[in-house]
Parts: structure tokens; C-alpha cells; sequence
């Protein structure tokens, strides 16, 4: 049995999806909360209600997604997994059988007859004695008969396209719940219902995976059956908890089960905790049971002193060996929860040369938050990689020639696998960015990952690489690059997957300049030794951000006059007085312009000192009511902390002059707050 397709319509978290699985794997990435655990929840509903294998299994999985209570089965509760209540929700799931199992059927059908009649009797999973007593009679037997045609159409018609689709669909509040295909749904039930209790066809690992530690009590007889066959669907951490029941029963079953579980377990361990080496497993003469395992050092200790990552991957890996048959189908919520990622790298090939291969045939649909499990999965053969990007869109992961695509994105500090995990990646100039960023806007961000820039030209080059090696129908991550405004406009345009967006003042700082703010933050005793009163503090922010006009006019005046001049060696020349720097130029690049040469020294000087008298009279006259926006934010922040005696990390006081703004809703944080909501609707 191998699922093909999926379509969710009104599910939880998704309007609208639909997603074609790989035959052997199909691995499922996306931010957190867009869905993806709600694909596995999907599949798994749609099975339990239309195809169980447990009288309870329909109504212990509802139980669970909170749709109806033990104390009133019978009225569903939609809220919990209804988009919207007022519209349908619908399932459809696409299946495909292979020829050994459309045979299993077939050799099945006189029980798929009497399953379908008490299905209409409104007794499924009844006892056989109340069926018998309606076979009994003319009515029973004539319905016998037209069911049995019934399933002889339907086995022709699976021995055609061997391919059947479940629909479940979910429009108000009654139950019993009901499929597109009653006879269809039994048939494929019947597979699993044939299977002895140690056995499944399909099974659900949930993310929320716990060996309980030390002793157990040893359940035997009929309790353990239902048990083991619920485990996988109805009661999927039921698993867990009997793990070590599984084991016990192996071992006192006899030489070759014990020495199964013993092979199996050793094949994990060499294969994915390479560290450990599994010794032994046993009674004890007190009647517990031991797992034994040995570290590097010869140290030998039970399974309970295992990490729980570790513990994790035995409980998984060895349930799916033990109990997965060729054909099955497994459901695997963050396999790499609580590893290392030098084991995560390893568990896709793991799985694809062990478990998914042609021997075993089992299909694993998993969902994944892992940069090195998405590694594994990204351009693997018999692996697909689906995207989950928003509630009502998802994409399969084309895989393609991006090696210079993602050398460009190593490049920013991010890669091609890692972008798939988040709705959007965000990347800023300073230092500081990331953290004032998540400090005001910590809800709008928390699907997107920050990335700090770096140095601007050579990263200017890189957008220009990544975007030459788009594709026109590209649906990659968006990534938006915040840029200062720092006097200097950035030449770039939006592409596919990439957004340009600059500042409208000088840099993220200047949002948070606003002197009712800053005035208080220089009167907390908590931030500094304060100032004597507000007005003082305000005054000395506005002179410490108006000193910054006569550097900012040298600045505009050595761009005017000598453009050729590199901007990293300005700073070479922003000290002294006008005319001394003005000579210690002439002096350094007078070789190296003819322009320069030919102009009668003293000329040229007059020329500059000139112009800067007049860049600084235009300065100061619009900072008069811009200065907020046009001052060095960054600088000005430098300045006030440097002289106001901290008693907090500069750092900090940032952050909590960000909290501040954003408490009282200041011009500067609104507009900061509607570029940041501008980049994060882009993808939304």
C-alpha cells in the first residue's frame, strides 16, 4: 500500500493543500505552525474513520483532536479541526495496492462480505452471532448475495488501476462519519485486519516520544493484543510506554525472536549511535528486564542511561523493524528530536537504504524542522521534499543545479535546506539589528529568521549571483534585505526571491529616537546615574546628535570635491582643522588627479573650505526638524551611552529603549513596524 496523494481542504491550520508522495520517501518541511504535523494528522484521521482496524480506532483518534468527548460520543465538535466551521472539511486520500495485496483481498472477500453487512447493520466490528442470525434468514441471504457482486466489481476494478481514492468529508456536527467508498474502505481495511496484533500495515510516530524509565508490569493475554494493535493509529504513544513490553514478550518467545531483537538493535546502534555498542538483553533473576549497552571506554550501563534523543531512535526504529510489514506505510513526526545533528545527517540514508529499500518496501511520509535531515532528503534518489510555505500553498522542492546558488547563500550565513524551515529569511546591516528587532517585533518575526549582512559591496555581489540563477517560476524562500539609508542609495531591484527595501532614516537606531523616550531612559537610575531633569537630558541628546554636522559636512564635502576617493579612507581625513584636512588631501592624492594638479593650490583650498561652510549651514538648517532621521543613529546611541555612566550593557540599553517605544507607540516604531510587516506580508 503506498499513498500517491493527499488533498486537505478546512483542516486545522490548512485551507487548501494537496501534495504527491514518493514511494519511498517524502520528507515535509516548513515554518512552525503552518501544517505540517496536520498532513500526518490528515492521513491518520482519514485511515482510522474510513478504514480501521480496532472497533475504537475512529473514536479514540477523534477523542484525541478533541472533536468528541467520552461523555458525549455521539456530537462532534468541529472548532478543533475546522478552519472555518461554516464550510466542509474534506480528506482524499490517494492509494495505490500492489498485486500481493489486491490478492490478499481477493482471498479476503467472504469476510469483506460479512464485514459489509454488518457495516449497513450498523454493527461493524459486532459479534459474528448477530450476523448470523440475519444470514439466517431470506432477507439476510438476498443481501448476501448483492453484496457479494458488490466486491467481485470492486476487486475488478482494483486489478485494473490498482490505484483507489478515500474521501472523507466532514460537514456538520453528526456521526457516525462516512466515506466516499463504504466497500472499498473494508477492503483495504481487511489488510490490516488480517495481520496478526504484532503486525500493522500503518503506523504513526507523533513527536511527543517518551521511554518511561526504569521497571514495568509485564501485560499479558488479551489486554496486550488490543494494545499492541492500537498503538499505531487510535493510540499512537501507546508505543512507547509498551516498548519495553515488546521486548520482553521477544525474549521469553523463544531463541529466534530474542536473537531478532538483538540483531536489530545492534544494526542501529552501528549505524546511528555509533558511540554505543548494544551487549545484551535479558531477564535479571528478579524478573526485570535488562538492555545493556557498552560506551568506548568498555563502560557497561542499562538503556535508561541513554539520552533521550538515543532512546528515541531505538523505541523508533526498532518498533518499525519489529512490527512494519512490506508495504506499510509510516508517519514520522521530527525524527530529530533531542539528537545531535551528526546523527540527523545520517537518519535519511539510514532509512532509504534499510527500510524503504526493495526488500522491506515501507513508504515513511516525515515532517522535519533539521537542516541535516532536509540535507539528507535534498536531491537524494527515491526521496521527494515537499514545502509547506503558507496555509493554503505547498510545493514540491525541484531538485536542480544550485551549487553557485547555494555558495552564495553559505556566503550570507544561511543555505538552501535552512531556508526551507522558515516563511522568510530577513537580513540586516548592524551589529545590533537583530536583537532591537525581536525585542519590538518578536510576533511578526518568530516564522523568519534574522541574518546579519556584513560588509554592503561584496554583499551587494552576492544578491546580484543568487539572483542571475533564478528561475522564472522560482518559489524559493523570500529574502528581504533591510538596508541603512547611511547617505548612500542601493542600486539593486526586486527579483523572484529576493526584496530590496532601505530605510527611510539613517539606520534601525534613528526609529528609536524620540526624546520623551530617551529623556526618561537618562532619568533611570536603574540604566545610569541620571541627569537632573528632563529637560537637561533632552538638550544634551540634541547637542550630542547636532555635533555629528560637522563631521557629516566634511564628509558630503570630500564626496563632492573628490568623488574618486574611497569611502573606507574617509576616515583617514575627519580630524583637524578645515583647512589642515583639506591640505593633508590635497597632500595624499594630488599625484593621482590631474584635475587636482591643475588647479593653483591655495585656489583649491579656498574651494573646499568654501563648500563645507556651506554643506554645514544646509545641515544644520534641515536638522533644525529631521535630525532624528538624518543623524548617525548609531553614533548618536554610542555617545549618549558612553557619557551617561551605564549600569547595563549598551546592548541592553538599546532593547530597552526599543520596549519603550513600542509601549508608547512612537512615530519612529510605527514606521519601523510597517516596513518590518511590509517584509513579512510579502510572504504571508
Amino acid at each position: 500500500m503506498k499513498i500517491k496523494r493527499l488533498r486537505i481542504e478546512n483542516f486545522k491550520a490548512i485551507e487548501h493543500i494537496e501534495v504527491f508522495f514518493q514511494d519511498k520517501i517524502t520528507v515535509i518541511v516548513g515554518p512552525n505552525s503552518v501544517g505540517k504535523t496536520t498532513v500526518l494528522e490528515a492521513i491518520r484521521l482519514c485511515k482510522g474513520v474510513l478504514c480501521p482496524r480496532t472497533a475504537q480506532e475512529a473514536q479514540e483518534i477523534l477523542q484525541k483532536l478533541n472533536v468528541i468527548s467520552p461523555h458525549q460520543p455521539n456530537q462532534l465538535q468541529l472548532g478543533p479541526i475546522a478552519r472555518d466551521v461554516t464550510k466542509k472539511i474534506i480528506i482524499e486520500l490517494d492509494l495505490e495496492l500492489s498485486d500481493n495485496e489486491i490478492v490478499e483481498i481477493e482471498s479476503a472477500k467472504n469476510l469483506a462480505v460479512n464485514a459489509i453487512l454488518q457495516s449497513r447493520l450498523g454493527q461493524q466490528f459486532a459479534n459474528p452471532s448477530t450476523l448470523a442470525n440475519f444470514l439466517s434468514t431470506q432477507f439476510g441471504q438476498q443481501n448476501a448475495v448483492a453484496v457479494q457482486a458488490e466486491v467481485e466489481e470492486k476487486l475488478k476494478s482494483l486489478k485494473l488501476q490498482k490505484l483507489c481514492k478515500l474521501v472523507l468529508t466532514i460537514e456538520n456536527s453528526s456521526v457516525p462519519l462516512k466515506g466516499n467508498d463504504p466497500v472499498l474502505q473494508i477492503l483495504i481495511g481487511l489488510l490490516e485486519q488480517q495481520l496478526s496484533p504484532s503486525k500493522t500495515k500503518f503506523s504513526y510516530f507523533p513527536a511527543d516520544r517518551a521511554l518511561p524509565p526504569g521497571e514495568f508490569a509485564v501485560q499479558l493475554g488479551m489486554a496486550d493484543v488490543l494494545q499492541q494493535m492500537e498503538a499505531h493509529n487510535s493510540q499512537p504513544v501507546l508505543k512507547f510506554q509498551r516498548f519495553k513490553n515488546v521486548i520482553f514478550n521477544s525474549i521469553i518467545a523463544g531463541e529466534e525472536e530474542r536473537q531478532k531483537v538483538a540483531e536489530n538493535l545492534k544494526f542501529i546502534f552501528s549505524n546511528l549511535i555509533k558511540e554505543l555498542t548494544f551487549v545484551g538483553a535479558g531477564v535479571s533473576p528478579i524478573g526485570s528486564l535488562f538492555l545493556n549497552v557498552q560506551d568506548a571506554h568498555g563502560r557497561v550501563f542499562q538503556i535508561d542511561a541513554l539520552s533521550s534523543g538515543e532512546k528515541t531512535i531505538l523505541m523508533t526504529f526498532l518498533t518499525i523493524a519489529q512490527t512494519l510489514t512490506p508495504g506499510g506505510v509510516v508517519l514520522l513526526d521530527e525524527p530529530e528530536q533531542h539528537l545531535n545533528p551528526a546523527v540527523c545527517k545520517d537518519i535519511i540514508p539510514f532509512v532509504l537504504n534499510n527500510y524503504a529499500s526493495a526488500q522491506r518496501d515501507i513508504q515513511f511520509i516525515i515532517c522535519s524542522h533539521s537542516p541535516e535531515v532536509l540535507a539528507g532528503a535534498y536531491g537524494s534518489d527515491g526521496c521527494a521534499l515537499w514545502r509547506i510555505k503558507t496555509y493554503k500553498h505547498s510545493t514540491e522542492v525541484r531538485v536542480q543545479d544550485r551549487d553557485e546558488v547555494e555558495q552564495a547563500l553559505r556566503h550570507l550565513g544561511t543555505s538552501q535546506t535552512e531556508s526551507l524551515i522558515y516563511k522568510g529569511i530577513i537580513f540586516v546591516e548592524g551589529d545590533d539589528d537583530i536583537a532591537l528587532l525581536e525585542s519590538g517585533f518578536d510576533a511578526l518575526l518568530k516564522r523568519h529568521k534574522l541574518i546579519e549582512m556584513g560588509g554592503r559591496p561584496e554583499l551587494e555581489k552576492t544578491i546580484l549571483r543568487i539572483q542571475s540563477r533564478e528561475c522564472p517560476n522560482d518559489d524559493d524562500t523570500l529574502r528581504t534585505f533591510i538596508f541603512d539609508r547611511d547617505n548612500r542609495h542601493v542600486n539593486l531591484r526586486d527579483s523572484n526571491t529576493v526584496r530590496i527595501k532601505q530605510l527611510d532614516r539613517y539606520c534601525i537606531e534613528n526609529y528609536l529616537i524620540d526624546l520623551d523616550v530617551l529623556g526618561d531612559a537618562l532619568l533611570n537610575p536603574d540604566y545610569c546615574r541620571p541627569l537632573s531633569d528632563i529637560s537637561v537630558a533632552k538638550a544634551r541628546i540634541k547637542e550630542l546628535a547636532f555635533s555629528q554636522i560637522d563631521r557629516r559636512a566634511l564628509l558630503n564635502t570630500i564626496k563632492a570635491l573628490v568623488p574618486k576617493i574611497e569611502e573606507n579612507s574617509l576616515k583617514n581625513f575627519t580630524s583637524g582643522a578645515i583647512r589642515q584636512v583639506a591640505e593633508k588631501i590635497l597632500h595624499q592624492i594630488a599625484s593621482l588627479y590631474s584635475d587636482v594638479l591643475n588647479k593653483n593650490p591655495a585656489t583649491w583650498l579656498d574651494e573646499f573650505s568654501e563648500y563645507y561652510s556651506s554643506e554645514r549651514s544646509d545641515l544644520e538648517q534641515s536638522w533644525t526638524t529631521k535630525w532624528q532621521i538624518e543623524c548617525d543613529g548609531k553614533q548618536l546611541f554610542e555617545d549618549i551611552y558612553s557619557g551617561m555612566q551605564p549600569r547595563i550593557k549598551k546592548r541592553k540599553f538599546k532593547k530597552e529603549v526599543m520596549r519603550d517605544v513600542k509601549d508608547k507607540e512612537t512615530v519612529g516604531y510605527r514606521e519601523l513596524r510597517n516596513i518590518i510587516q511590509s517584509s513579512v506580508a510579502e510572504v504571508d
